[in-house]
């Protein structure tokens, strides 16, 4: 064992009462941690040990020249070290034993970003497949029964219906931006009026989900059946399972509009008929022309949590 190992811990033994320490015969009471590290120093100098050999056995050296000669039981110390080194075996044995849970966190991110010709014109209103449907300008995107999208082709910008029911405006943060149940005329009817001439109703409770959803363009109509449905559950009827439909029996005229909004600014902009703004904030110019191009862009961030058992 290393002598500035042994000093430390025959110091700590005398301080924490371990270990009796003797002077000519005499129990010595235990000074204070600074004079036990100058006695240590002392002891291990070149200087001590010549004062220890020159001296007679069984006296001291001069006052003042090296340290008192204490008479420590090496075989206690031994001992003492040797029970100290168990019990911190033993402590790390029962700490090792038992099983640690560590949280370890993962989060995976995924962009997409597309660019597309916006190739020939759309003329009215186009059913492309039960989950999107589109005019010229906009997209209309029935993810599922309790979350429909308006996008706006021409400015990028989308509104996303979801819950019961939250408006979710793509250039605002947080994914709450508004409620159906900010407008007090009606509680079941909502009506998006679109820059083309276009509209969009939902059957949707204030307080509920999607029920159907109508889709009106000039005398065409596409409707869709919502999660909040009694005829929810047929797979070729759910979301938009019909098909667009003609004539003057399709026209808006035939659906009440309950409360109403409308699109402006920036594409996802929703005023009332009085131009004050409802939902969002403008943030990026508005289009009036078709562009020659169209920018699709999404962003999700997923985030997981995994709890991990690790045994000793």
């Amino acid at each position: 064992m290393e002598i500035d190992n042994l000093m430390a811990a025959r110091q700590l033994m005398r301080y924490s009462g371990q270990l009796e320490v003797y002077r000519n015969g005499k129990k010595v009471e235990v000074g204070n941690a600074q004079e036990m590290l100058e006695e240590d120093e002392q002891l291990i100098s070149g200087e001590s040990r010549a004062l220890y050999e020159s001296s007679k056995p069984g006296e001291s050296p001069a006052a003042g020249q090296g340290i008192p000669n204490d008479r420590v039981h090496l075989g206690d110390l031994i001992g003492k070290l040797k029970e100290l080194d168990g019990h911190l075996a033993a402590g790390l044995q029962a700490k090792n034993g038992r099983q640690a849970a560590m949280v370890v966190e993962r989060e995976s991110i995924s962009i997409e970003l597309e660019f597309a010709s916006s190739g020939t014109p759309i003329d009215g209103l186009v059913k492309r497949n039960q989950n999107l449907a589109e005019t010229d300008r906009y997209q209309f995107i029935f993810k599922d029964g309790a979350t429909f999208t308006i996008r706006d082709k021409w400015t990028n910008r989308s509104t996303t219906i979801w819950g019961d029911p939250h408006v979710d405006l793509s250039d605002m943060e947080g994914d709450l931006n508004g409620e159906f149940s900010d407008l007090k005329g009606s509680n079941t009817l909502t009506t998006m009026m679109l820059m083309d001439g276009s509209r969009v109703t939902f059957n949707a409770p204030d307080t509920g989900v999607i029920e159907t959803v109508d889709i009106f363009k000039g005398n065409q109509r596409l409707s869709g059946v919502g999660v909040g449905s009694k005829d929810w559950g047929n797979p070729a009827k759910d979301l938009f399972g019909g098909e667009v439909t003609q004539g003057s029996a399709s026209s808006a005229s035939t659906m009440p509009a309950g409360d109403t909004v409308y699109a402006s600014g920036d594409g996802n902009d929703w005023v009332d008929a009085a131009g004050r703004m409802v939902w969002g904030m403008k943030t990026g110019p508005g289009a009036s022309s078709r562009p020659a191009v169209y920018q699709s862009f999404s962003y999700t961030a997923v985030k997981t949590r995994q709890i991990v058992a690790v045994s000793g």
